[in-house]
């Protein structure tokens, strides 16, 4: 089964901040999917709003996913 890999990034940040396109390739080539997601509202976050962000994601959570 193949492995994916959800990384939920911070406050200010999105997919192509820091060290995630890296992340990303690098577990891309060790054959896993990787899903960054953008959050909402990463200048001034609000909780209730990345709740039902990540409940609308189309996630498939098993055995072969981490979250980071």
């Amino acid at each position: 089964m193949k492995k994916r890999v959800y990384v939920i990034h911070g406050r200010g940040a999105d997919s192509n901040s820091d060290r995630f396109p890296w992340v990303k390739k690098t577990l891309t080539t060790k054959g896993m999917d990787v899903i960054i997601p953008n959050m909402p509202n990463t200048e001034v976050p609000v909780i209730d709003e990345w709740i039902n962000f990540l409940k609308d994601l189309p996630m498939i959570l098993d055995e072969s996913t981490y979250l980071i």
